[in-house]
């Protein structure tokens, strides 16, 4: 028999919270019967509360092996403390549980609270159990069970959970049921709710929750009221301030939306993402004048000065940076050339590094304002191809029918000293990453700050080239030409589906962690093989994240497998391709001809004559002069003795601001140009000999003195290509 006196003591001791006193009447209480049920559980509660949960875990397990149990907290206790993974050891207490104490449903919280990091799929079971018998009194614990849902993406249950609680003004119950009607776009239901929360509660977390579905229910006035109290007390909060802009914005009050977004950066900087505000700025814009955009670059400059706050804004410097640059041009194109000027000094203060980029650009833009063929500016853009080596063999590809090639150190070291005056460089092969000294043109270009396009096939992408890829100011260009797997390993002869997906899966990982204002663009050739499948190309860019997407044709006449001759509903196809690219916000560039361009072509090329060069080409007596120096006339034809009139439009700048190198070292000024306007060759000419050569020179005047040039290519020619192609400007 226990001293009953000396357990009593100690049973007060407990209550009074004097916890060591109790213990050491307990374990002399102990001594007199050590199986003692009543002594043994307040035993384990005490070294419970002393922090003895392995003491405490030992003797709950003892009370439970001898199988008298008398009271249901022995159990509560064990799963309120036990943090192991013995599952079957779980799975017989609660058999255990259920023989014994079916209706005390306290337990069934604690065992559902147990499974909540381990399995949440017996966690809901056993929180379901729990409500159920509690007849949803218990509104926290409905609540969290909704939550639970909702991580499930099981709106429904989650929604029949919550109208079942009768308590309509718990901020927790309400804040959930605003989730739940907003998940499953109940949107007057959600605003419903949101008012009265906002009406019954003063708290910030809540005007943070649901600001967004405000803005998007524009919202303006009526949000911006409630701003305006909480900013009279929450005056360091600033992502008020930047919910007070959008507002002001949504209103028309453009001045009032700008001013609160530099209020914002009055104030600490580590409270919002600055990333947002520049953003915003950038937006407002649209709406503003130039002057706001120098507050924005100044803004941008500091933000990166700022060590606290490590964060990539080499996106909005060149954005910004891009846009102002773009104003600068307008000035010209209008005639106000020291307007240009004076922003141009501007721009050149706060970036000097960018000096001889600003300064070329406004000379070319004043020559070609002036219709200069001999051109004291540099090159703008250079499109290079680094070299010919690839790891596939595309059924499209002829640069790997060619010699084995690649940019020779001469040519690279000239590109290296053109970089200061560069505004962007693409960079082409084959696959540019075989190129031995691709590195040092890739880090070279990011120190001069000049934007780079990749063109590559993303299989060769691992973490070194992707860090360098997000954390540089690059656009990448990836080309697939088969939304299945079947069609795209049937063009890319080498390459595995599968293994593109887990790259880009990749990419985009790392972009969202690192910067995600990196842009990608999917490059899409269209032949024969993958036809059927252009409009699904949208919906693959938008499953990949990608920003825009280019749509060429193969102009390989002589291939029935690559040219769709006989297709007729091209139009058809790429309005479809446009309607869902506007439904994901993706931005399309269409250099595909129309429908009337390609029942020119089957005027031009009739299916005998195609017929015939397929089986010249297969009996390798059809050369098609690709990379021919043959077809390179040593100067461009032109009269310049005869008087010709003016072309009334130019319709291509190229001459005057690119340079485009081809596998095995020809150059164009574009990539789309006719094979007989190659103006040089790296091989024996500088770029900047090339650049004001004879042909130049010719090339320029023959697009002066007429609206077409005959050698011209015919997608050129009839407006096949965006304007973009042949005009450089932000």
């Amino acid at each position: 028999m226990i001293n009953k006196e000396m357990f009593n003591m100690a049973k007060n001791y407990i209550q009074n919270a004097n916890y060591k006193k109790a213990l050491e009447l307990l374990i002399i209480v102990s001594k007199d019967d050590k199986n003692d049920f009543y002594v043994n559980f307040e035993l384990a509660k005490v070294y419970s509360e002393l922090g003895q949960i392995n003491e405490t875990l030992k003797i709950l397990k003892n009370i439970i092996n001898t199988g008298v149990i008398t009271d249901v907290y022995v159990f509560d206790l064990f799963f309120k403390i036990y943090n192991g993974n013995d599952i079957d050891y779980v799975n017989k207490l609660i058999k255990i549980i259920d023989k014994q104490f079916p209706n005390e449903i306290q337990i069934y919280l604690e065992i559902a609270k147990f499974f909540i990091n381990i399995d949440r799929t017996r966690a809901i079971f056993y929180f379901e159990h729990y409500v159920n018998k509690n007849h949803y009194e218990n509104i926290d614990v409905a609540v969290l069970l909704a939550k639970l849902y909702l991580e499930n993406k099981d709106i429904n249950n989650a929604k029949k959970v919550l109208l079942r609680i009768k308590n309509n003004k718990n901020k927790n119950y309400l804040l959930e049921l605003f989730r739940v009607y907003l998940l499953s776009e109940q949107t007057q239901e959600a605003l419903n709710i949101a008012d009265t929360l906002l009406n019954t509660y003063d708290d910030i977390n809540i005007v943070h929750e649901v600001a967004d579905l405000y803005l998007k229910e524009k919202k303006y006035e009526k949000f911006e009221k409630i701003l305006s109290k909480y900013l009279s007390y929450c005056y360091e909060d600033a992502k008020l301030y930047f919910y007070l802009s959008k507002c002001y914005e949504g209103i028309g009050n453009i001045e009032n939306a700008m001013n609160k977004l530099f209020d914002i950066l009055m104030i600490k900087q580590d409270i919002y993402n600055p990333e947002n505000i520049v953003q915003q700025i950038l937006d407002l814009n649209n709406l503003q004048i130039h002057i706001d955009l120098l507050v924005a670059l100044e803004v941008v400059i500091k933000l990166e000065k700022n060590q606290s706050v490590k964060r990539n804004y080499t996106y909005f410097k060149n954005s910004i940076t891009n846009k102002l640059i773009d104003e600068m041009q307008k000035y010209i194109l209008s005639d106000n050339y020291s307007y240009a000027e004076e922003l141009a000094q501007k721009i050149i203060k706060k970036l000097p590094d960018k000096k001889q980029m600003i300064d070329n650009i406004l000379l070319n833009e004043k020559e070609i304002l002036q219709k200069k063929e001999l051109l004291e500016s540099k090159p703008r853009i250079l499109e290079i191809t680094l070299t010919n080596r690839c790891n596939l063999k595309c059924i499209m590809c002829e640069n790997i029918k060619s010699v084995p090639w690649e940019l020779a150190e001469n040519t690279k070291n000239e590109i290296i000293e053109l970089m200061p005056y560069l505004e962007q460089v693409l960079w082409l092969g084959g696959e540019v990453f075989l190129y031995k000294h691709f590195d040092e043109l890739f880090d070279i270009a990011n120190k001069h700050n000049v934007k780079q396009i990749i063109s590559t096939n993303a299989l060769l992408l691992n973490d070194n080239i992707i860090k360098k890829l997000v954390d540089y100011n690059v656009e990448l260009s990836i080309s697939v030409d088969g939304v299945t797997k079947e069609i795209y390993e049937k063009i890319r002869l080498g390459a595995n589906f599968d293994n593109l997906i887990a790259k880009i899966n990749l990419l985009n990982k790392v972009k969202h962690r690192v910067n995600k204002y990196m842009k990608k663009r999917l490059c899409v050739v269209i032949m024969e093989t993958n036809y059927e499948q252009i409009p699904d190309f949208i919906d693959f860019a938008h499953k990949y994240e990608f920003d825009y997407i280019t749509f060429t044709p193969h102009e390989g006449y002589y291939d029935k497998d690559i040219f769709f001759y006989k297709r007729k509903d091209l139009d058809e196809k790429m309005k479809e391709v446009l309607n869902r690219a506007k439904k994901y916000n993706i931005e399309v560039e269409n250099c595909m001809p129309t429908q009337k361009h390609m029942d020119n072509l089957r005027d031009k090329y009739p299916e005998n004559v195609i017929m015939n060069n397929i089986e010249l080409k297969k009996n390798n007596k059809f050369k098609f002069n690709f990379f021919a120096m043959a077809t390179m006339p040593e100067v461009f034809p032109v009269k310049r003795d005869e008087r010709e009139a003016a072309a009334k439009k130019i319709y291509c700048y190229s001459p005057w601001q690119k340079l485009f190198v081809g596998c095995t070292g020809y150059v164009k000024v574009n990539c789309n140009c006719a094979y007989s306007l190659t103006v040089g060759h790296v091989s024996n000419e500088t770029l900047m000999n090339i650049w004001n050569s004879n042909n130049m020179i010719n090339l320029r005047h023959n697009l002066l003195i007429k609206d077409t040039y005959k050698e011209c290519s015919e997608s050129c020619k009839e407006n096949v290509l965006p304007i973009e192609k042949l005009r450089y400007s932000y």
